[in-house]
């Protein structure tokens, strides 16, 4: 197995990325903060999963805004693109198991 590949599927092991990649696959672009209001979890744990998905580049920085004093950035999922169509069969095939 490719090192890149081992890192996808360790990333992919976690519920809250699959989810994350689902909102992502379903609304085009979404913040960490967006997902975060929709899933009624925390910000920081959000956040940190998304920077996780972005650091292997299943995430694509898409655009940043100002929000008081902060950065709020928007994300697209790039796991339609090329080498990412078993990204797609790994969270269907996961959706059943993965709490809501």
């Amino acid at each position: 197995m490719n090192p890149d590949a081992a890192r996808w599927i360790a990333a992919l092991n976690h519920p809250l990325r699959r989810h994350i990649l689902r909102i992502l696959g379903e609304t085009e672009i979404a913040s960490a903060t967006e997902i975060a209001r929709q899933k009624e979890l925390r910000l920081g744990n959000v956040a940190y999963h998304v920077k996780v998905l972005a650091d292997l580049e299943v995430l694509e920085l898409v655009h940043q805004r100002k929000v008081r004093g902060a950065s709020e950035k928007f994300y697209r999922s790039t796991a339609a693109n090329g080498d990412g169509s078993w990204v797609a069969v790994v969270l269907e095939r996961t959706r059943q198991s993965d709490p809501d």
